[in-house]
């Protein structure tokens, strides 16, 4: 069996993978974070309340129905509905 079929790294990737899951665990690669700060953004824009900002709402409401940023959009424009009824 020769050495060249071995699976072993090579002598200088060692570090390399090190620096690379440095890369990988930063928080702002997560999903998650980037959905916190869509929710963020769509209680800004709840709060702006004007048509430039509903119409945004609406346009993030109109994604994918499981995810967290959709369902939140979907939330502050039936809100925004109650208050615009209430004045």
């Amino acid at each position: 069996m020769s050495r060249s079929s071995d699976k072993s790294p090579t002598l200088g990737s060692w570090w390399a993978e090190v620096d690379v899951e440095k890369i990988n665990s930063n928080s702002w690669l997560n999903p998650k974070f980037k959905w916190t700060r869509a929710v963020k953004a769509i209680a800004l824009l709840e709060h702006i309340g004007s048509a430039d900002a509903v119409a945004l709402l609406k346009e993030i409401a109109g994604g994918h129905p499981l995810a967290q940023p959709t369902r939140e959009a979907h939330q502050a424009l039936q809100r925004a509905v109650v208050k615009t009824e209430s004045r």
